[in-house]
């Protein structure tokens, strides 16, 4: 059996932020089309949708918890992208979009 381990990262690539709402749109819609959006961050939200303990709670828009969490796997999926997502961008309205048929 083969013993699968982390190997460490060899640097980390330079982040991108946007500097204004027209740049942060066109990376908004550039990601909503992403091999990464569609195959890594829609899956990992929603296995963390489903091993919530309070979906009903955590998974509204103004809770803390549920844009922390989008936060976070948003980190995890795009490293090299560094945006701070709140309730009311274009990625969070689309989770809450598809979040929502799930529930």
């Amino acid at each position: 059996m083969t013993k699968l381990t982390a190997r460490p990262a060899k640097s980390k690539p330079a982040a991108v932020t946007p500097q204004n709402s027209e740049i942060a749109g066109r990376i908004t819609d550039n990601l909503l089309d992403n091999y990464h959006w569609k195959h890594i961050f829609l899956p990992m939200l929603t296995h963390a949708l489903y091993i919530s303990r309070e979906p009903f709670v955590d998974w509204m828009i103004d809770s803390p918890a549920f844009l922390a969490t989008v936060q976070n796997v948003f980190d995890l999926s795009f490293p090299n992208i560094a945006v701070t997502l709140s309730a009311k961008d274009k990625l969070t309205e689309t989770v809450c979009q598809i979040e929502s048929q799930l529930v």
